[in-house]
């Protein structure tokens, strides 16, 4: 399993993700990144813009991302 921190995403990457709202279904999100933008709430933070889903979504700088090599679905 190959990790990357959030703003060492690039463009293309397939990354695996846990729901991060609680309104999100319970299962794990396997998206196409599509943009990461540098901000700061409460600290350093990636806003990650994955192909999949509707809005943004924010991850702590120092979040190990999983990175999906496995075939997508």
């Amino acid at each position: 399993m190959q990790t990357r921190k959030p703003l060492e995403l690039r463009q293309g990457d397939v990354i695996r993700l846990s729901p991060l709202r609680l309104d999100e279904p319970a299962d794990v999100l396997t998206g196409h990144v599509s943009h990461v933008q540098e901000v700061s709430v409460a600290g350093p933070a990636a806003l990650v813009t994955v192909e999949e889903l509707m809005w943004p979504i924010l991850i702590p700088s120092e979040t190990d991302v999983i990175l999906w090599n496995g075939e997508f679905v």
